[in-house]
């Protein structure tokens, strides 16, 4: 707490100290910052209210979840396609083999429809 601010004291019945209490807990905020913010909109203060900042911090945390969650999703893909793409140019690097190798046309057939199955 800033010492250079006076600390302001006010008698409040019971059952709002409860549903303070309560608040703050909910919202992660100190019963002080509640306060702060109660009187800071009643006075028209252009202050977020911190329940608000800590709504805003969730919904950005969620986004960032999903966004983490499709970019797993897209790295996984890129996985897959990497491991294909490593298959299909040993099978390419086997038919350039092949068709050097083999002289007759029926050969290379042959040769090529088995290593393509």
């Amino acid at each position: 707490m800033d010492r250079n601010k006076p600390i302001l004291k006010t008698a409040v019945p019971h059952e709002w100290i409860e549903q303070l209490e309560m608040l703050a807990k909910q919202t992660g905020c100190s019963v002080s910052e509640l306060l702060r913010d109660a009187i800071a909109q009643y006075l028209g203060i252009c202050e977020q209210p911190a329940s608000q900042t800590l709504d805003q911090f969730r919904t950005e945390l969620n986004t960032f979840k999903v966004s983490i969650s499709q970019l797993d999703e897209k790295v996984n893909n890129l996985s897959s396609n990497s491991r294909l793409l490593t298959t299909l140019s040993l099978k390419i690097a086997v038919l350039e083999g092949i068709v050097a190798k083999n002289t007759t046309p029926a050969k290379k057939y042959c040769d090529l429809i088995a290593v393509i199955r």
